[in-house]
């Protein structure tokens, strides 16, 4: 996604919310901006809550993709068992889990923020995602995802990545989508985990909101795809035949 975006919007034109670092230090940093330069920004991005409480940032039009949570999680435990960076979204976090050190079953039990209904913490916020933990009304839950999802114009699902970033991609014009992108933060096949059963029932206790959440982007998804099905139809031709026909242009553009 971030390598699909940078197509669109030159580096003085974005803003990154960096996940290595809590939340407040990406705050910090917009607000000591210089207000040209900050005005400029055509684009926030990176992982951060729906609202942040800055005017500009909340009022922005908002598009994001969830992905099944139980998957998260799994995907999450390889990338730190490889040695790769943990982010630190939240201010308070548990212990760093290095390669050498991990443990699964022990990182799956240590309370990290990251492993729980970490989509609905940042759809919802922190302390409603504490409120509604401790009052376990299903819908009060409901209504908090709904309003969330309001404020949100465009939810695509990782499960259908390419239907939902061509969606996307009509609403925002971007063009021409997936000419020259490239995965990044590709699993690696020397560090294989194992789940056990009972450590992927853990993980869905652990994710019962999400499970909600991520049913909830789903279905919203369905009735975008049905809405935009002619349009999405015409743009997967045209983007067949800029693929086809390009690379010809380009040779009659460069000949001598």
């Amino acid at each position: 996604m971030n390598v699909f975006l940078d197509r669109f919007y030159p580096p003085e034109s974005m803003f990154v919310f960096n996940s290595s670092k809590p939340i407040e230090s990406s705050l910090a940093k917009l607000r000591s901006m210089d207000p040209v330069a900050r005005r400029s920004i055509k684009l926030f991005r990176g992982h951060a809550p729906l609202v942040v409480g800055e005017a500009d940032v909340d009022a922005a039009r908002t598009f994001t993709f969830l992905r099944d949570p139980v998957d998260r999680v799994v995907s999450f435990c390889h990338h730190l068992a490889e040695g790769k960076g943990k982010s630190h979204m939240f201010s308070t976090s548990a212990s760093e889990f290095p390669e050498k050190d991990f443990e699964l079953n022990a990182f799956l039990n240590s309370g990290e923020p990251e492993l729980e209904n970490l989509q609905t913490r940042m759809l919802v916020g922190e302390e409603d995602y504490l409120s509604l933990r401790q009052s376990g009304s299903a819908s009060d839950l409901n209504q908090a995802l709904s309003a969330a999802f309001q404020r949100i114009e465009f939810v695509g699902v990782q499960e259908q990545f390419e239907d939902s970033l061509l969606v996307a991609s009509l609403i925002y014009k971007w063009w021409p989508p997936f000419t020259f992108t490239k995965r990044t933060n590709i699993r690696s096949s020397k560090v294989m985990l194992t789940f056990s059963d009972k450590q992927l029932d853990l993980i869905r206790r652990l994710n019962t909101m999400d499970t909600e959440a991520h049913r909830m982007a789903s279905a919203i998804f369905s009735r975008c795809l049905k809405h935009y099905a002619g349009r999405l139809a015409l743009l997967k031709i045209r983007i067949r035949c800029h693929k086809m026909f390009n690379p010809w242009r380009s040779r009659l553009r460069n000949r001598p």
